[in-house]
This record gives structure tokens, C-alpha cells and sequence, in this order.
């Protein structure tokens, strides 16, 4: 690497420990999820959740009553059981400072920041400093890394993310070498293991890598095949059925015009018509009811709901039109705070600081909101004028991370279209790559 090349990744560094580590280090604030993860390790926040949704809390405690299995399969908690493990041995064996676990994952960051910094390698004088100036100020935004500070499982994935489509470009560009393609393998591990939304996507590196027809290529197709399966196979029931019971009765039948013949084709009982407009997560909802699940679960299913969108077209198309409008400009959740309560700051305050690229996405989003369709399709037919299919595959990814957010989820579906965010900057960065870069070289 030259100089400039260490320079970049020593600013990289200090805009993730500026964030994640030295006093006044940010995080994200617990919207009721972290357990799932940090139960499963017997760790709970020393607030005993008052501050979840109002603010970030960095103190956690080990203790017997935060113990709870969630049955939620993911890729985070191995960050957070080694993040536990280390804070044991070198630290407070009962406090547990939430930067244990954000070191890890600052550092799974910063992995992820490397091969972009190869990537623009080519580019020289302004060209270089240009791109690297804005990989900078994308990928260290602050409504990314203040996952780091947290147990959400969405942070692996978008580490995963990052790497991947950096390290996609690299193995068209510079061909297939086996420490290029192991580290694109774990990053798309990483992605399709972090929870089951994610996973559908990895088939597009599948179909990829199989198309490349060597036994490494296919070795590391299984592999992330393997993930894609084992994620979606050890999905939890409850999380099925309060998704399903959310986009139902939350999303699909309070705007539709026809709703007793979809609700009849959804097997929706007429009794059942009361939940209208609630969520799983409601007083009044049934979803703890044993006996009312069980036989919820032998009518609503997922080939059901499946089935439900390709006869409806229209109600699909009715959904994705009102999360453009409606949830894309949350990019950073309005209600998650980034500071801890004894700032001084109101409940649900975000900083500013390292938030220039959200700030314009967002602003983008709330002019004109239609931009982002257009955006895909120009990308897609450039990446295929240019012959460079990276581009319409990041695109393909976050088509797919939309459709999965909007169509089984409708709670928090802005915080849910985290990764389609992410492939969207990811897309801007590719395509800004590929037309600075003179005509006979590719990304």
C-alpha cells in the first residue's frame, strides 16, 4: 500500500473509535431487541429496560433474571459471545460495558472499509482523493456505526454488506484469488446468517459464484448456501407469527378496499376482524395466546402469504408505495436515541456529528421520494451499457431487502430497510467508481 492508501485507513480508524470508543462515544438506543441476543448470555441493561426506545444505554449487568433464550439464530451473537467472553477475562466479570461489543464490531467495520480502499487504488491526483473523501463520509455515517454500540443483529450484516460489494468488484477486476474470494465468502456469511430477512439475498452470490464454474467458486457457493438455509430453517415460530399477525392486521387488510374476500383468503376468521390496525407487539394481542397460535399457525403460513401477493399484485405494488412515501426518509429511526440519559439531552435526540451523508439521503427522500425508482432503473441500464455487472447485482440486493421489509414486516419497517439503505449507498459508490475510472479499466 502506498502512503495516501494508509493515510485513508488511519482516518477510517479514527472516525470508528471517535464514534464507538472515547468519551462521548454514541450508540443506538434498545428498541426491545437487544435480548435476543444478550439474553441469551444472561445480560441485561442496568436500566432494566426504563430507557429502551428514550435512550442509549452503555451499562449492562449479568445476572440470572436477564437469562432468556429467544430461539434466534444469528450471526451477531458470536460477536457478542466472544465481546462477553473477553469483558470476563479482562474486565468486569458482572458489569458489561456495551463497548466490548462495539470494539468487535468497529472492528468488523473496519475490515469492511479495507477493500474499498483497494478498490479506488487505480484512481489518481483529485479522482483518488475525490473518491476517497466520499467513501469517508458514506460508509463512517453515523447511521451505521451507532450499530456498532449495540446487540441488533442487523450490525453483522451491514459489515457483511460493505465488505461484499467491495470485494465482488475486486475478484471481476483483479480475478478470483483465494484470500479474495475467502474474505467475500465470510462477508456474505455474515450477511445471510444475521437474521432471517437477510438471508434470501445471499442466492444472488450463489448464482454468481456457481456461474463462474470452478470447485472454489462452488466451494464458497455451498457455503454461503449453507448460511441462506440454516438461517431461514432455524427461523423461531414466535417471529413468523408476530410478523405475519403485524403485516395483516397492521398493514395488508386496513388498506385494503376489498378487505372481507382478503381477509377470507388469508383464512382470517371473522372473529379475528377485531386486531384490525394492531401490531403483535399491542396490549390485546393474541400472539401469547398458545391455543389461539396453534391454530393460527395451521392456516397462516408463508407459501399462504405468498401465495396471497402473486394474486394481488396490486396490494403488493400498494405496499411498496407507501414505504417510499412513508418509511424510507427514517433512515435514522425518529424514536432511537444515540444518547445515554445523563447527556441532558431529550428522549429520542440524535447527533448530528458524522451524519452528513444521512442527512442528504434523507433530505432526498423527503422532496421527492419517487427519486430512489428512478435512481435503480438508470443505475441498472448503466451497469449493463458499461458491461459491469456489479452494479445491477448490489441493485438486485436491495430490490430484494426492500420487498422482504416491506412485505413481511410493518411495525418498524423503516429501521427493517436498514440494508436496503445500505445497497443503495453501495450502488452510488459503484456507479460513482465506475464512470471515474477511464473507459479501458473496469471496476
Amino acid at each position: 500500500m502506498r502512503r495516501r492508501e494508509y493515510t485513508l485507513l488511519a482516518i477510517l480508524a479514527a472516525a470508528l473509535a471517535w464514534q464507538c470508543l472515547l468519551p462521548g462515544f454514541i450508540g443506538l438506543a434498545n428498541n426491545g431487541d437487544f435480548g435476543k441476543m444478550a439474553g441469551q448470555l444472561c445480560i441485561g441493561g442496568a436500566d432494566n429496560g426504563a430507557d429502551n426506545f428514550l435512550f442509549f444505554v452503555s451499562d449492562y449487568l449479568r445476572d440470572p433474571r436477564f437469562c432468556w433464550d429467544s430461539e434466534m439464530r444469528s450471526s451477531e451473537f458470536w460477536f457478542a459471545k466472544l465481546a462477553s467472553g473477553l469483558a470476563k477475562t479482562f474486565g468486569d466479570p458482572v458489569r458489561f460495558d456495551i463497548r466490548w461489543i462495539g470494539a468487535l464490531h468497529a472492528l468488523g467495520f473496519f475490515a469492511a472499509f479495507v477493500p474499498w480502499v483497494l478498490l479506488i487504488r487505480p484512481f489518481e491526483g483529485w479522482r483518488w482523493f475525490l473518491a476517497a473523501a466520499v467513501i469517508t463520509f458514506a460508509l463512517t455515517d453515523v447511521s451505521i456505526i451507532s450499530y456498532a454500540n449495540t446487540f441488533y443483529t442487523d450490525t453483522p450484516a451491514l459489515i457483511g454488506a460493505i465488505a461484499a460489494v467491495a470485494l465482488g468488484a475486486l475478484l471481476l477486476r483483479d480475478g478470483f484469488r483465494g484470500g479474495i474470494l475467502a474474505w467475500f465468502t465470510l462477508a456474505c456469511f455474515l450477511v445471510v446468517t444475521s437474521k432471517p430477512s437477510h438471508a434470501p439475498a445471499g442466492l444472488i452470490p450463489v448464482v454468481w459464484l456457481l456461474w463462474r464454474r470452478s470447485w472454489t467458486s462452488a466451494a464458497a457457493a455451498l457455503i454461503i448456501l449453507a448460511g441462506t438455509i440454516w438461517a431461514i430453517a432455524m427461523t423461531p415460530p414466535w417471529y413468523k407469527n408476530n410478523n405475519f399477525f403485524t403485516v395483516i392486521f397492521f398493514k395488508l387488510l386496513p388498506e385494503s378496499p376489498s378487505q372481507a374476500a382478503d381477509a377470507q383468503e388469508l383464512q382470517i376468521e371473522p372473529a379475528e376482524m377485531k386486531y384490525l390496525g394492531m401490531h403483535a407487539f399491542m396490549p390485546g394481542s393474541p400472539v401469547e395466546n398458545p391455543v389461539w397460535v396453534k391454530h393460527w399457525q395451521e392456516r397462516v403460513t408463508t407459501s399462504r402469504l405468498l401465495r396471497f401477493y402473486l394474486h394481488h399484485p396490486v396490494s403488493v405494488l400498494r405496499s411498496f408505495r407507501h414505504d417510499i412515501n412513508q418509511e424510507t426518509w427514517q433512515r435514522r429511526p425518529v424514536n432511537l436515541s444515540n444518547f445515554q440519559r445523563f447527556r441532558g439531552r431529550q428522549a429520542g435526540a440524535k447527533t448530528s456529528a458524522f451524519g452528513w451523508w444521512s442527512a442528504i439521503r434523507t433530505a432526498l427522500f423527503r422532496v421527492w421520494s419517487a427519486h430512489i425508482v428512478l435512481w435503480y432503473i438508470a443505475a441498472a441500464v448503466l451497469g449493463i451499457w458499461r458491461r459491469n455487472w456489479v452494479l445491477p447485482t448490489v441493485l438486485l440486493a436491495g430490490a430484494l431487502e426492500f420487498s422482504a421489509a416491506s412485505l413481511t414486516d410493518a411495525a418498524e419497517t423503516y429501521r427493517h430497510l436498514l440494508l436496503f439503505q445500505i445497497y443503495t449507498d453501495l450502488s452510488i459508490l459503484i456507479a460513482w467508481v465506475m464512470l471515474a475510472l477511464p473507459k479501458h479499466q473496469t471496476v
